[in-house]
């Protein structure tokens, strides 16, 4: 054999010891590679820890600033007027009970004279100033015209009130009591006197003038709240 015929087959013989052949051998230099016909199972990456970071931590500073901001601040954004003290809701609460304390008691003593509320209203204030009409006694008993205009006819019916025409003015008519009606405002007048002597009996006249300053003064406001 020729010489360079022996050198060609020994580094023929180099290449194929220092490169496998095929695609098998491919696979076999590879780490971890799957021979072809199995299959592969789904690798599984475990779950990474989830960091809060410093910027995600809620600043107690951050959420007080917010949180009295919505306190002053309407749904719109309107800033609202501050909120009142401690001793005027206690004052308003003390005011609310008494009137609700008032009413209940004045309501269980009337139903002795099988009257309700509403007709002590109308009854007394005929018995204090007769020849109302029916707004201004809707005016005096706090509720609306067409109440009024239903319990006066109630009231009418069962023989308690009379409507007179007005000398003044023809379209109205004047409130008056019947001779029943004017009895029962007696009875239920002096009902109401015991229960406003226990509301006020302690109290001087100097005293009394306070409250009714101030009562004045709270219904002003309340008014003024209702035309705005």
């Amino acid at each position: 054999m020729p010489h360079c015929q022996v050198r060609e087959n020994a580094w023929m013989n180099r290449k194929a010891v220092a490169k496998p052949q095929g695609a098998a051998s491919k696979r076999a230099a590879k780490p971890g590679a799957t021979p072809r016909g199995q299959s592969v199972a789904p690798k599984v990456t475990p779950p990474r820890a989830r960091t809060r970071t410093t910027a995600q931590v809620p600043d107690a500073r951050a959420i007080a600033s917010r949180s009295k901001a919505a306190a002053i601040r309407s749904p719109a954004g309107e800033t609202q007027a501050a909120l009142p003290s401690a001793l005027a809701v206690q004052s308003w609460l003390s005011v609310v009970r008494a009137y609700n304390l008032c009413t209940a008691t004045l309501t269980e003593r009337l139903a002795s004279l099988n009257l309700s509320l509403a007709e002590h209203e109308v009854l007394v204030n005929l018995l204090r100033l007769p020849g109302l009409t029916q707004q201004q006694l809707a005016e005096r008993c706090f509720v609306a015209k067409s109440g009024i205009s239903m319990l006066v006819t109630r009231m009418e019916g069962a023989g308690l009130v009379v409507r007179t025409p007005s000398e003044v003015d023809a379209r109205a008519r004047l409130l008056h009591l019947t001779t029943k009606g004017f009895a029962l405002a007696e009875a239920a007048y002096a009902i109401q006197g015991e229960v406003v002597t226990a509301m006020t009996g302690r109290f001087s006249d100097e005293e009394l003038r306070f409250v009714d300053t101030a009562m004045t003064h709270v219904a002003s406001a309340l008014e003024a709240m209702k035309r705005a």
